[in-house]
């Protein structure tokens, strides 16, 4: 739920059995890539299906950042040092904006804004354990929402 509108808001979620309920990814809230046909609740849906399918592959040990096609995007990577590419991209981030700082803002999220970072830096490349932020995450309440990562 956006806090300032009331809107409802599409989330990429993930169901940790551990803690019995799920930890806040993203919430779709951007119309930015509407143009294209992609609107909030169709990039939720494509992007929760890659997580999961990354997540099934064994292929998502850290979240980072980096560019495909000149764009900047998110990936999710099996080894520190591996670079984003068209096989490992999660999503593509609005030109002009630094991915490295959205990385940062789902640190927030799983840190709750104090404790030790997690992110970790192989050169010039950021990468988030993905493990470990999803221990580290709070529990959210997603009642209602349709696309959760399982």
């Amino acid at each position: 739920m956006d806090q300032s509108s009331g809107d409802t808001i599409p989330v990429t979620a993930a169901w940790i059995p551990e803690k019995r309920g799920h930890v806040y990814f993203i919430g779709w809230k951007s119309e930015y890539f509407n143009q294209g046909g992609w609107t909030p609740q169709k990039r939720c849906e494509q992007v929760t299906q890659k997580f999961q399918e990354f997540y099934s592959q064994n292929r998502l040990n850290y979240i980072s950042s980096g560019k495909h096609n000149g764009y900047p995007v998110i990936c999710g990577v099996t080894n520190l040092g591996e670079i984003c590419n068209g096989s490992n991209q999660l999503f593509t981030v609005r030109s002009g904006s630094n991915p490295d700082e959205l990385i940062r803002r789902l640190m927030d999220i799983a840190e709750g804004k104090t404790s030790e970072p997690l992110l970790q830096n192989s050169g010039k490349q950021t990468y988030i354990p993905v493990q470990a932020f999803l221990v580290q995450s709070p529990i959210i309440d997603i009642q209602g929402s349709r696309n959760t990562q399982r």
